[in-house]
């Protein structure tokens, strides 16, 4: 999608989104209440094969110290002091004209209430003032709520993955 065409909307009642450039100086506690999200959205996320959360090292390492992470595009969203969604957007280090919307999530208590539709929207908007001009991103095709809110904003299928697993392995690596 060329986030340079998403309008802006109004964020659901009560939800805040705020870069996580400005919370981490804000919040000393702002690393453990992104990767409780992380765990939470991962731990029901549609995934082809049982996998435990990333350690919090690495999820460190792979989204806040990576030299594609930008703090202003990871969002997140705030209900009074409660952090109950985030979502990360990050340049694609061959052209960084080009981005990815990484993993969404939401806490199970605030679903269903357009928060996902919202970051991804604002994130579309922050990205476009960097410079991007094209954004991709991908979903489980079980995953109807998320399809559907890519699909309101623009993001259209190109082609399918498939994802193929050699179980013996994924156990080797448990």
């Amino acid at each position: 999608v060329d986030p340079r065409t998403v309008a802006a909307r109004p964020t659901p009642e009560g939800v805040r989104l705020e870069p996580l450039s400005r919370l981490v100086h804000e919040t000393p506690d702002w690393f453990e209440r992104l990767y409780d999200m992380f765990t939470v959205a991962v731990s029901d996320a549609p995934f082809p094969i049982e996998e435990r959360p990333t350690p919090p090292d690495a999820y460190r390492t792979r989204v806040i110290d990576s030299p594609t992470a930008d703090l202003d595009a990871t969002l997140i969203a705030t209900d009074g002091a409660d952090w109950v969604g985030f979502t990360t957007l990050r340049p694609l280090a061959a052209d960084p004209a080009r981005w990815s919307q990484m993993l969404t999530g939401v806490k199970p208590s605030h679903r269903g209430s357009g928060i996902a539709t919202a970051h991804k929207r604002q994130g579309l908007r922050v990205v476009a003032r960097k410079g991007a001009t094209s954004v991709g991103t991908m979903n489980h095709e079980q995953n109807i709520g998320i399809r559907t809110s890519n699909e309101r904003l623009g993001f259209e299928p190109t082609r399918t993955i498939h994802l193929m697993v050699n179980r013996l392995t994924a156990r080797l690596h448990a």
